[in-house]
């Protein structure tokens, strides 16, 4: 079935829940065997479910008249679709060179209009620019009805365009607090759930404040604020309103981000595998997130396979930072595989190639899993010169007070001069006592167990002791 049904096969892998639900709830087939196929389809695509084998006694010609028909009405819907068509028409409009037949399409288009329009704003720019081109050629008819639509919907416009920017004077605020620069964002909040939820302003300024509403709510940790807003993007997606592949695709990656977050770990993976169902721009950046998540859940193998599949996105990224992010999972899902030579070698190949830039990025991750593939080889005289030459300590230091900081680095420091006795034991077990009271306090029981798990490895003799010192009131 998989040599016969191959190519559609493949296509339906990469289709989205959300997608099979606005299909579903259109769909008029009269025919039972396409239907059963969609269905299935669905069945597959949705996290958790079994995967069924399609029927290759249905006729083969069904599958590629069904795979048309999703593409067809998925690119009718699709946002960017439109943005592609509508910077096309604009193109051949500023170089006198759209066809007869385009301009039909689009005077079409702004005849059969329902207001607001995703990308609203690009299309009033056209017509701006089509009102010129029309008018010098005294084509008066068609014209009049691109003026009307300019003057109709100017008000509309201007609002849209201040809005815009006013979240980018916004922005400065949000995203500075997330930085941890200083600051606060939450002033910024009533005004943009406002914006957000005005359903006559068009869909492209109300994303921007709903994506400034996501980094709010991770800023204070209002993830049920957050969470409502993400099940009103989710109806929304499966009525097919606002939808291309690549909003639904971050969605799915924002998601991840607030259950992760939430220590909804399960959840976070499932949204985290329907993120990197298909390739974009940031497939780097979204698999580096899912493979995060795998290692919290212990799915170290898991993990590696996902981070494999990114390899050559990996090699090619512009940007240095989703590579360092990536090149530090891909450590720790080798040492949690028993690979951790392999993962100090590898570490070894990129200090080598970018030293300066491994120590301006996100080097705490990175010097986290490195000193963790020395620790497991017990390799300790390795893990202190490593700290001595990187100035990890200091590193270390500067993390502290960021929510995300685990004291990985402080903690593999003082276990390796222990084990070469340069530390004492008293003075070690109190001070991951203490550390890990005040992960208690902040995290959890159950978080301060799995710290434990890892801990014991590296100090077994010190294990129950350090335990039972917890366990104290």
């Amino acid at each position: 079935m998989r040599a016969r049904l191959k190519k559609f096969s493949d296509f339906s892998e990469t289709l989205l829940p959300h997608e099979l639900e606005y299909l579903l709830s259109v769909e008029q087939f009269e025919d039972d065997e396409r239907r059963a196929i969609l269905e299935r389809i669905y069945h597959n695509c949705v996290p958790g479910n079994t995967p069924i084998t399609f029927d290759t006694e249905i006729d083969k010609r069904k599958y590629s008249h069904l795979k048309n028909w999703i593409e067809d009405r998925l690119n009718k819907i699709d946002a960017d679709v439109q943005l592609r068509r509508l910077i096309d028409w604009e193109e051949k409009i500023a170089t006198d060179s759209i066809l007869p037949d385009e301009e039909e399409n689009l005077l079409r288009f702004l005849k059969r209009y329902e207001h607001p329009f995703y990308f609203f704003r690009k299309l009033y720019d056209l017509c701006l620019k089509y009102r010129h081109f029309l008018l010098i050629r005294m084509r008066m008819t068609d014209y009049e009805y691109v003026r009307s639509f300019v003057e109709d919907y100017r008000e509309d416009y201007d609002r849209s365009v201040a809005t815009d920017e006013k979240i980018h004077s916004a922005t400065g605020d949000i995203v500075n607090q997330y930085l941890r620069k200083g600051g606060d964002s939450f002033q910024w909040e009533p005004w943009l759930e406002k914006v957000f939820y005005d359903e006559t302003l068009d869909m492209e300024t109300r994303h921007l404040a709903f994506i400034r509403l996501s980094f709010i709510g991770l800023n204070y940790r209002r993830f049920d604020s957050l969470l409502k807003k993400f099940e009103y993007l989710d109806e929304k997606f499966r009525k097919g309103e606002n939808y291309s592949r690549r909003i639904l695709l971050n969605y799915y990656a924002n998601r991840l981000i607030l259950h992760g977050m939430m220590k909804d770990y399960r959840r976070a993976e499932s949204f985290g595998f329907l993120s990197v169902r298909a390739k974009n721009h940031d497939f780097l950046y979204y698999t580096n997130n899912l493979a995060s998540v795998l290692l919290r859940r212990g799915k170290a193998e898991e993990a590696l396979k996902v981070l494999q599949k990114a390899r050559k996105d990996m090699q090619t990224s512009p940007g240095f930072f989703n590579k360092l992010a990536y090149i530090s999972f891909y450590m720790k899902a080798l040492c949690g595989t028993g690979q951790a030579r392999k993962a100090e070698v590898y570490a070894n190949t990129y200090l080598k190639a970018y030293p300066t830039e491994i120590l301006q990025q996100n080097s705490l991750l990175f010097f986290t899993a490195y000193l963790e593939s020395q620790m497991l080889q017990m390799a300790y005289r390795r893990v202190l010169r490593s700290v001595r030459k990187y100035r990890l300590i200091p590193l270390d230091e500067r993390y502290r007070s960021k929510p995300s900081y685990q004291p990985w680095i402080w903690w593999y420091y003082l276990i390796a001069g222990y084990q070469e006795g340069l530390q004492r034991e008293d003075q070690l077990v109190e001070t991951i006592c203490k550390d890990l009271k005040s992960i208690q306090s902040e995290e959890g029981s159950s978080e301060v167990d799995k710290y434990m798990d890892k801990l014991k490895p590296h100090i077994e003799e010190l294990y129950y002791r350090i335990k039972n010192h917890l366990g104290k009131k």
